[in-house]
């Protein structure tokens, strides 16, 4: 009996390394993976992007949407004609995205086309509130430019200009942030909005007022465009002048609609005539019954 060896013989069992040989499903697991991301890099590339809303815009979500549009094309001529279009009709756009943003969109998009639109070899920057520009930024950068302008046909052909430039680089920004900033453009070309002036009637003051008041409401400064005074706030009269401390007039501001939001929403516009050179060291700006003290004629209070 103990010679029968049958016992120890039995070494099938051992042998019967199927089940640990049966590597394959996690080889397949990983081959199916691998191929996923050479199919979806962009996918890849943004996963765990938390500025991916429609208020905001930045340098790594222009280079998703620009790689979207241009990527998916056949041929790399294709591809590589549409990304150098994008970074031209993006550039139009940089004073409203800014000029940062712009200028990172550009190397990561210039990286992109380098790599034949493999977007595993771009490292864009980073979307953080610091590297983004959010809808009423860049509304307001709109509003800073084009309402500020003197004339009427100015300021609507300044929006315009803005609106087209936007509408043919949505493809490359985004279009619903985009058309979240289209809308309010169209409001502002409007004469009610950004353009039309308002008969002045002096009268007394009802009471005088600081327009310091921190970073929301009052502000007093020069023009961007041809250094004027404008007053900026959320007094909505439409009617005012500049008045001295004793009452006497002294020029009668123009009401240009609404621009320059803030928190709490559109700020109506008021410019002056003559320069700040003019006016005297301390005045009023009288807005109906209302008059806010400006004693510093050629600086900014806010």
């Amino acid at each position: 009996m103990l010679r029968t060896t049958l016992g120890p013989r039995t070494t099938l069992a051992p042998r019967t390394t199927l089940a640990p040989r049966i590597t394959l499903a996690p080889r397949i697991t990983l081959a199916i993976a691998l191929g996923a991301l050479l199919i979806f890099p962009v996918a890849r590339a943004f996963a765990g992007n938390e500025c991916t809303d429609d208020e905001s815009v930045s340098a790594e979500n222009i280079l998703q949407t620009t790689s979207d549009t241009c990527c998916n094309l056949t041929g790399n001529r294709a591809q590589s004609r549409c990304l150098r279009r994008a970074v031209i009709k993006i550039r139009k756009t940089k004073r409203i995205i800014s000029s940062d943003i712009f200028s990172a969109a550009r190397q990561a998009i210039t990286a992109l086309r380098a790599s034949s639109c493999d977007i595993l070899q771009v490292t864009p920057e980073a979307c953080t509130a610091e590297t983004s520009t959010t809808t009423l930024e860049a509304l307001s950068s709109v509003t800073d430019k084009s309402c500020d302008l003197q004339y009427s046909s100015q300021r609507v052909a300044g929006l315009r200009k803005d609106l087209r430039a936007l509408n043919k680089a949505k493809n490359f920004i985004g279009q619903p942030f985009v058309d979240s900033i289209s809308d309010d453009i169209k409001s502002l070309i409007g004469a009610q909005n950004c353009g039309a002036g308002g008969d002045v009637e002096d009268s007394g003051c009802g009471r005088i007022v600081n327009p310091r008041d921190g970073v929301n409401g009052n502000v007093y400064k020069l023009s961007d465009h041809g250094g004027l005074p404008v007053f900026v706030t959320h007094n909505g009269s439409r009617v005012g002048s500049a008045i001295t401390t004793d009452g006497q007039h002294i020029t009668r501001l123009s009401y240009t609609g609404l621009g320059n939001p803030d928190a709490q929403g559109y700020r109506h516009h008021y410019r002056f005539q003559v320069g700040c050179s003019s006016l005297p060291k301390t005045f009023y700006i009288q807005l109906g019954t209302t008059c806010y003290e400006i004693n510093d004629r050629c600086g900014r209070i806010d």
